[in-house]
């Protein structure tokens, strides 16, 4: 019985190749662009490494400097974070050098159970939870901002086209980074409805190559204002009343939060009734992200 439950979930988690076929250009600009915002990547990750390299060697003087003051414990902590720093170093610019990523040059379409698997990590407030969606051994890339939009999606059987992704050496070698394999995916469709989930093609043809670049903005507008105008009302209003009454703790405290409650429901106020104002003027308009992904 223990045998065939295990391979019956095996079953489950595998996928079926159904087939491949040629990048239309809108999904060869979509993989592209993921590919140049994982390469730009590794580079940020080089370069922090060698700033973290050059603190370390900052400190190496400063080291010798301690040591010959004869001020041995100094001598020891600047050693001991001199090294730390060295380490983070060469691991941070070995990862952001020493591999190179390559795309696919074709479209992979699979079959299986749409999967999910949380990973969480502490913070400084707290802990922050992300979520993987997968078909079989592929990991799929989702476009932005669909973390939530695909968790009613887990368990259940969808057609997906993806473009996989794969690192190699500069020798060729390649280099399996993770348990799954990496992919873009371009197209997502529900094997019961035979519904269309997303459709990379379909959302640059009908809101242009720049969508996800105005979507990002857009929700720019709503956090950038905000936070500009709660600062304005906390320094310019809350602090100088605040300062004057010489009130305490948690009248403080009311002082930070109400200004940020006031300004982000401002932000969020004015943004929805450009969503109504647009719906108004254009009555086709497609309000949520999710629609839109469908194309």
């Amino acid at each position: 019985m223990t045998k065939k439950l295990k391979e019956d979930e095996a079953a489950i988690h595998e996928a079926s190749t159904v087939g491949e076929r040629t990048m239309t250009p809108n999904e060869r600009f979509h993989v592209r662009q993921v590919a140049l915002y994982k390469r730009m990547g590794l580079h940020v990750t080089a370069i922090v490494g060698a700033v973290f390299g050059l603190m370390g060697i900052a400190l190496l003087v400063l080291m010798l400097g301690l040591l010959i003051r004869f001020q041995i414990v100094g001598f020891l902590i600047a050693a001991a974070t001199t090294g730390l720093l060295g380490y983070v170093a060469r691991g941070m610019i070995r990862e952001g050098t020493r591999r190179r990523l390559k795309t696919a040059a074709h479209v992979t379409m699979i079959r299986g159970v749409m999967e999910q698997q949380a990973v969480s990590y502490a913070t400084y407030n707290g802990r922050t939870t992300l979520y993987f969606h997968s078909i079989g051994e592929f990991e799929f890339i989702r476009p932005l901002d669909t973390e939530y939009t695909f968790m009613p999606f887990v368990g259940k059987p969808f057609e997906a086209h993806v473009v996989e992704l794969s690192y190699e050496t500069f020798e060729g070698t390649p280099l399996a980074l993770k348990k799954k394999r990496e992919a873009i995916l371009l197209k997502l469709e529900s094997e019961e409805g035979n519904e269309i989930k997303v459709d990379i093609d379909g959302v640059y043809k009908r809101y242009g190559r720049g969508y996800f670049y105005r979507y990002f903005l857009a929700q720019a507008l709503i956090v950038g204002p905000s936070i500009l105008l709660s600062l304005v009302l906390m320094i310019g209003y809350a602090d100088p009343l605040a300062r004057s009454y010489g009130l305490g703790f948690f009248t403080v405290m009311l002082v930070i939060i109400v200004p940020i409650a006031i300004a982000f429901a401002a932000g969020s106020l004015v943004y929805f009734l450009c969503l109504k104002l647009r719906k108004l003027i254009d009555p086709d308009y497609v309000k949520t992200h999710e629609e839109r992904l469908k194309g």
